[in-house]
């Protein structure tokens, strides 16, 4: 399992969000996701367990950070495992 986070300004999301953010290359060393916008960290480095730190940008308004792991059946979009969160 990875880590992820999303930067909140404290108030409930009424629908959608902003685009999904792109992570199938590996080793980028900066994020700068937008309020509400979903991001991985992994471990921190550009490479696995190795590499340079990695530098997330907070999003101007932001008043919140909250981290956790991503869990999904087999972590891909199956529409009928699909399940949402308040807010997300």
């Amino acid at each position: 399992m990875f880590l992820t986070g999303v930067y909140t300004d404290g108030t409930e999301l009424a629908s959608g969000g902003p685009p999904i953010l792109d992570f199938t290359s590996d080793g980028f060393a900066s994020v700068a996701p937008l309020l509400n916008q979903a991001f991985f960290i992994g471990d921190g480095l550009t490479g696995t367990g190795s590499g340079s730190v990695q530098h997330f940008a907070i999003p101007t308004g932001a008043a919140r950070l909250f981290l956790g792991f991503a869990d999904g059946f087999n972590f891909a979009v199956h529409m009928g495992a699909m399940a949402t969160t308040a807010g997300l």
